[in-house]
């Protein structure tokens, strides 16, 4: 299997039917659910977030390895530990799974919209919740990526709720609350 991102998209749908024929809710994020979102960036990586138990860990890097992914569970199970993340890796690509840190996360399943890939209807994080995530993590090519998703989905990016739930998460006055308004509704907090 070539390592070319169009193969990660593949990829990413027999992963997700995998997923859900073992009963692991999840959710594709990251560049690959952007993309599917019409914003295309290079990457090497497809981000997947996993609502499962603890005991389910395993099973879910299962899935993963029978890809020719690798990783020891133990490694991986004290990565999510300490940063909510794991990353098994093939060549130069990785699939990293996340587990939920806020309450929020959790609703990224539920709100996860499905496209076709494939003949599989893999759930993808939303476009709203994209930018939240972008806007909660704000490094450098988040906020280029906030501004392209912004530019990409005027008209179909629910802006209350994404400032809604930006306020729910962040404390009040933190920046990045005006700032995505700025973002996805220019001038409204200029005076």
């Amino acid at each position: 299997m070539a390592d070319a991102p169009t193969d990660l998209y593949a990829l990413a749908a027999r992963l997700s039917a995998e997923f859900r024929e073992a009963g692991i809710p999840h959710a594709i994020s990251g560049s690959i659910a952007m993309a599917a979102h019409g914003y295309v960036r290079g990457t090497l990586d497809i981000d997947v977030l996993v609502v499962t138990s603890a005991l389910s860990l395993p099973a879910t890097f299962e899935v993963v390895r029978r890809h020719g992914f690798v990783g020891e569970d133990r490694d991986l199970i004290t990565s999510i530990r300490e940063r909510s993340v794991a990353a098994l890796r093939r060549g130069s690509i990785s699939v990293e799974i996340l587990t939920p840190v806020l309450p929020y996360h959790r609703t990224l399943i539920d709100r996860a919209v499905r496209f076709d890939v494939q003949g599989v209807a893999v759930p993808f994080v939303s476009l709203d919740d994209l930018i939240v995530l972008k806007m909660l993590w704000r490094r450098a090519k988040d906020f280029a990526d906030v501004h392209a998703l912004a530019a990409l989905g005027r008209g179909r990016i629910d802006v209350g709720y994404v400032e809604g739930t930006l306020r729910s998460i962040l404390p009040a006055g933190d920046s990045r609350i005006a700032e995505a308004i700025d973002i996805l509704r220019p001038g409204a907090g200029r005076a």
